[in-house]
Order: structure tokens, then sequence, then C-alpha cells
């Protein structure tokens, strides 16, 4: 009985927060009607809250953190930290597009899916490239030569190197050739970067008041470093977890090669 009302709570909470957000949504219509944008304004930031509320929720029931130690703790620990600034830029982003200006002019919708966009973007592209900075490229394993010796009883061989593939040759190659083309062109990219700022600015241009270059920028930064940093450090996570996998495996127990030689 304990259990059906625990696994009914859980299901109906979810439930519950929606309609609670489904009335608030009616306020915000209502304000919207009668210009009361304080009202309005409200209204999205509780129902968006509240949104996210439910889906932390959801996310820490259904995913529960893993016992790991040593590096692949540290980088999980990272990349849950990077998750979390990315959620609060998302957050300034959409407390930024609910301006009274917006409102009047009916442009909220329009700010925050454009800016969304623009963040999404810049920050999947930072996901690739730290992931391609993450990769580490390993030496191809050697067959061992006539002149090696053959493991002894009980010594493991020494072909346990990973297998060489052509991604991390291409991870390497690319992060050398953004990392040279990058330095040699630092200078030259202030021109495009600030031309890039003003266009995305202009997509959320309200009569009187242009949007602004320095958020626009100010976002492409943001979700690009923070996108960077977390490909890097997710790629890494990857990486140790696989090796605290591999560490936990059971070893298989030495077999005795000693036969008896027939007379």
């Amino acid at each position: 009985m304990n259990n059906l009302l625990q696994s009914g709570w859980q299901r109906g909470k979810y439930y519950l927060g929606l309609l609670l957000a489904a009335g608030i949504a009616v306020l915000l219509v209502w304000a919207e009607e009668r210009e009361d944008w304080v009202t309005a304004q409200a209204s999205l930031v509780i129902i968006l809250s509240l949104l996210a509320l439910m889906a932390w929720v959801w996310w820490r029931e259904n995913h529960p953190g893993c016992q790991l130690t040593g590096e692949a703790a540290v980088y999980d620990r990272a990349t849950n930290k990077v998750l979390l600034c990315v959620a609060i830029g998302f957050a300034a982003l959409i407390l930024n597009a609910n301006r009274w200006s917006h409102w009047r002019y009916a442009s909220v919708a329009k700010a925050i899916g454009y800016g969304v966009l623009n963040a999404g973007a810049f920050f999947i592209g930072g996901v690739l490239l730290g992931y391609l900075f993450g990769l580490r490229p390993s030496a191809p394993s050697q067959a061992p030569s006539s002149n090696s010796t053959a493991p002894t009883h009980g010594q493991p061989s020494n072909s346990t190197d990973p297998p060489h593939t052509n991604l991390e040759e291409i991870a390497d190659w690319l992060t050398k050739l953004f990392l040279g083309a990058g330095l040699v062109e630092l200078k030259g990219l202030k021109g495009p970067i600030h031309q890039l700022a003003v266009f995305m600015a202009h997509t959320v241009d309200v009569p009187g008041e242009p949007g602004s270059p320095a958020i626009a920028a100010a976002i492409m930064g943001f979700f690009s470093a923070s996108g960077l940093l977390y490909g890097y450090l997710w790629t890494r996570y990857q990486h140790a977890l696989k090796e605290f996998e591999l560490s936990k495996a059971p070893k298989p127990a030495p077999t005795d090669t000693h036969e008896s030689n027939p007379a």
C-alpha cells in the first residue's frame, strides 16, 4: 500500500505542477490582454521556474549519481558544475528577454527563441571543439617482434595499448590546425566577431530600442566557452569511466601451464 501511494505521488506531482503552470499561463494571457506587463513578467518567470524545478526533480529521480572514485569522479563533478553554469546562463538570457519593452511590442517569444537558438548553436559548437581537444591520440599497438621474449607464467603481456583510430588522428590534426590558425589570425578576428554580434543583436530589435551587440557578444562568448569546457570534460570523463570499469573487471586467474611430458 505504501509503495502504491508513493508511486502515485511521484506521478501525480508532475500533473499537479503542470496544472499549476497552466493556471498561471491563463493569468499571463489575461495580463497581456490588459497590458499589465508587471504581472505578465512575473507570471512568465514563475512558469519557467516551475517547469525547471520539475525537470530537475525528474532528473534527480531517474538519474541517480554513480558511485565513482578517482579521476572519473573528478570529471563527473566538473561536468555537473559546468551544466549548472549553463543553466544559469539560460536563465539570465530569458530574464533579459523578459524586459518591459519586449512585452510592449509583443516580441518576448521572439527574443527568447532567437536567444536560445543562438546560445544553443554556440554551445554545441564549443562542445564539438572541446570533444576534439579532449581526445588524446594513442600510440598504435605494435606487433610483438621475433626478438621479444614470451610472457612467463603469471606475467601479463605488453600488448595492452589501446588501438589507434582514425578519429584520434583527425582530432589531433584539427586541434593543431585550430590552435595554429587561431593564434596567427587572432588580431583579425575582432572585426568578424563584432559584425556577428551586431547581426545577432538586430534579430531582437524593437521600435525605439535596437538590440545590444554587447549582450549578443556576451552570449557568444559565454556559451562557446561553456561548450568548449563541457565537451573537453565530458570526453575525459568517458575515457576515465572506461578505465574505471576496466579496473573493476575481474581478471582471469592464471592457469597452470606445466604439463607432464610422456616418456
